[in-house]
């Protein structure tokens, strides 16, 4: 049997770090919102939402929500995220 000589770095290996990561939205069902694991009332989202756009040169992000999440929920958080990516510095 060859060896080969590829090499796959795991993941919080050297090359992880490097790699640009999209800003992360997770919605939850009673209208809880996280920005990457922290959680952030709305009225703070813009401004956080634009600290995570500044790291990010694609100035993309990544919703998610729970399926049971009244859908206002949604439509308030992606206004704010649009708010965010027009007035960013």
């Amino acid at each position: 049997m060859k060896s080969s000589n590829t090499h796959i770095a795991p993941l919080g290996g050297p090359y992880h770090h490097s790699l640009p990561r999209k800003p992360s939205l997770v919605l939850g069902r009673e209208g809880k919102v996280f920005v990457n694991t922290q959680k952030v009332g709305l009225d703070l989202l813009k401004d956080r939402i634009q600290e995570a756009l500044v790291k990010n040169e694609r100035k993309s992000v990544h919703v998610r929500g729970d399926k049971e999440m009244p859908y206002k929920y949604f439509v308030q958080v992606m206004d704010k995220t649009r708010q965010a990516n027009q007035y960013r510095a």
